[in-house]
């Protein structure tokens, strides 16, 4: 569903979630634009994997969806001080199977003109994280 508008801005919030480490997963994102409107969310369940699994195969299924809106600039908001302190190089990767996803994620943030990928230190605060929390647990629980 791609777009003609380009969008100078668009939000992407994500979460992903895990019962167990690892264990049933699910991932799920909001995209919105520069005035809050939702332009897309989803949620789903995924392979069985890590909590930072799961969070690192939002960001990047969020980024995939965003190509969508064809935008300037995205902004990547996210609780998972782990993906995006190892996404912005400040921290090591010494887990294999998150060097692959950090490598998708850089990939994928190549294709759009500037990303932003920031941590949101207090997500019951922020009501699009709390949106996509609420969406990633019910798919898991689904």
């Amino acid at each position: 569903m791609k777009t003609e508008e380009k969008y100078k801005k668009i939000y992407l919030y994500c979460d992903g979630a895990s019962r167990g480490n690892p264990g049933p997963a699910a991932i799920a994102y909001l995209i919105k634009d520069e005035a809050d409107n939702i332009l897309q969310q989803e949620s789903k369940r995924i392979d069985k994997c890590t909590n930072n699994a799961a969070e690192y195969k939002a960001i990047i299924e969020g980024l995939r969806a965003c190509q969508d809106f064809n935008p300037a600039e995205v902004i990547v908001c996210s609780d998972s001080q782990l993906a995006i302190n190892q996404i912005n190089k400040r921290w090591r990767i010494n887990i294999e199977n998150l060097k692959e996803l950090y490598l998708e994620v850089k990939k994928i943030e190549q294709l759009f003109i500037k990303g932003t990928i920031i941590y949101i230190q207090k997500p019951r605060s922020n009501k699009n994280l709390r949106a996509a929390d609420k969406l990633a647990n019910m798919a898991l629980d689904s």
